[in-house]
């Protein structure tokens, strides 16, 4: 979903999390219990089952309408 390296992951994922947290996994192929990947700040929000998942997504767009672009995609981003 944009975070596979070869389709732009290697870019997106550095300036989501940082370049010194993206490095192990990209360069070790570092893998992460979901719990660490919302903590790092990989994904914004987990669901305990698979039927909550598309609900739970609808209403995150609900509620966060203005993340229709990522913070790289504005001007003066910076890569933390």
């Amino acid at each position: 979903l944009g975070l596979l390296p070869g389709a732009g992951g290697v870019v997106r994922l550095t300036a989501k999390i940082g370049l010194e947290k993206a490095l192990p996994l990209l360069l070790e192929g570092k893998q992460l219990r979901p719990d660490a990947a919302l903590k790092m700040g990989l994904v914004e929000e987990m669901v305990e089952t698979v039927e909550e998942l598309v609900p739970a997504a609808k209403a995150w767009i609900m509620t966060n309408p203005d993340m229709g672009t990522q913070p790289w995609d504005q001007r003066g981003f910076t890569y933390p």
